[in-house]
């Protein structure tokens, strides 16, 4: 993701920073620091840092057990909003999704069980009145924040664990898609419900309702996605109609086939074996930094991923999305056949009766 800056690492796996975060940590600061003066400030800046602490924990619970089920785990990303997992794949097992997907609640309730016995060695009044920002106890807030959180997260509703947890003790009795339809409709009768609840009480829950609604309504079409294109080898969509690069060649000839055609991305060939690959990103950059006489080589990458072409058009999609764009080479062997890109894997599912119904 974008504007995410690394800032250490567990169990190998990267943890992120989004910018807009510290954004929020600045506006927490003022807020808090307006009304509280300076104790207020450090304490609301303290209580947010804690509360992500936890949502670490709750975002590594998921990303070990996916690491447990073989899956990759690329990096978690902290947002304003909570934390994301950026998993290389979900798992078509109901098993495992329910594994990985109720790890993350059940260690932000373990957690809030942690905060109530410590607090009670403390003889805090535990009501939810306590809880504040400025003047609260720290133990009292970050019990009643992991203990809504775990709950929250249980709803049976997409893009929230529990609407996974669902999905998976669902397609345990039933087809996978037919579990996620159910699921889906089910988290869109609670998006609604917090629709018209949110218009007349709460304006924010109102706007996580719209939220739930269109993640539910995502995640049904990636996932019908998914399951056609795991069906189909990537020689049966892959784009084998193109215009191929040398490396001698000049730049301007990249851009005379690009402003002629659809084509954007190119291989570049030498001597009948792919040795390069110019992407869409990389020749719109350098028309803008570079001379048209430029050639091929001064500016290709050479370091680039492959597929073969017998591989699903799943495997080849998730490729895609985890170097975020571009397009991947299709090998057979040693032998280049050509290409495919997220357009292409689209416009395959669209026209080619990928889609089931």
């Amino acid at each position: 993701m974008k504007w995410s800056f690394q800032i250490g690492q567990f169990f190998g796996i990267p943890l992120k920073i989004h910018i807009t975060f510290w954004l929020l940590l600045l506006f927490i600061g003022l807020v808090t620091g307006q009304q509280g003066g300076l104790r207020g400030g450090i304490q609301g800046i303290l209580l947010v840092i804690l509360l992500f602490g936890c949502v670490v924990l709750h975002e590594l619970g998921h990303s070990l057990m996916a690491q447990h089920f073989g899956i990759g785990v690329r990096d978690i990303i902290l947002l304003p909003i909570g934390g994301v997992s950026q998993m290389e794949k979900i798992p078509d097992e109901p098993q495992k999704e329910l594994f990985i997907s109720a790890i993350g609640p059940l260690i932000s309730l373990s957690l809030a069980f942690f905060f109530f016995i410590v607090a009670r060695m403390f003889e805090l009044n535990f009501s939810l009145q306590q809880a504040s920002l400025l003047s609260g106890n720290l133990l009292i807030n970050l019990f009643w924040i992991n203990l809504i959180l775990g709950i929250f997260n249980l709803l049976p509703a997409f893009p929230m664990d529990g609407g996974r947890v669902l999905r998976a003790l669902l397609a345990m009795r039933m087809e996978y898609l037919q579990a996620t339809h159910i699921a889906v409709s089910i988290g869109q009768i609670f998006a609604v419900f917090f629709v018209f609840f949110g218009i007349f009480y709460n304006f924010w829950l109102a706007l996580i309702g719209i939220f739930i609604y269109m993640g539910a309504e995502a995640e049904e079409h990636e996932t019908i996605l998914r399951r056609s294109l795991k069906k189909i080898p990537v020689n049966q969509a892959m784009i084998t109609n193109y215009e191929k690069l040398s490396p001698e060649d000049h730049l301007s000839q990249a851009i005379s086939i690009a402003c002629h055609s659809l084509q954007m991305d190119f291989p570049v060939i030498q001597n009948s074996s792919l040795i390069g690959i110019l992407s869409r990103d990389k020749l719109l950059s350098s028309m803008r930094d570079d001379s048209p006489e430029t050639l091929i080589k001064e500016i290709m990458s050479t370091d680039f991923i492959t597929i073969s072409d017998t591989e699903p058009l799943e495997e080849a999609y998730a490729m895609i999305n985890e170097i975020k764009g571009g397009f991947i080479p299709v090998m057979h062997g040693e032998t280049f056949l050509g290409f495919i890109n997220l357009e292409q894997i689209g416009k395959y599912h669209m026209l080619c009766g990928l889609g089931e119904k």
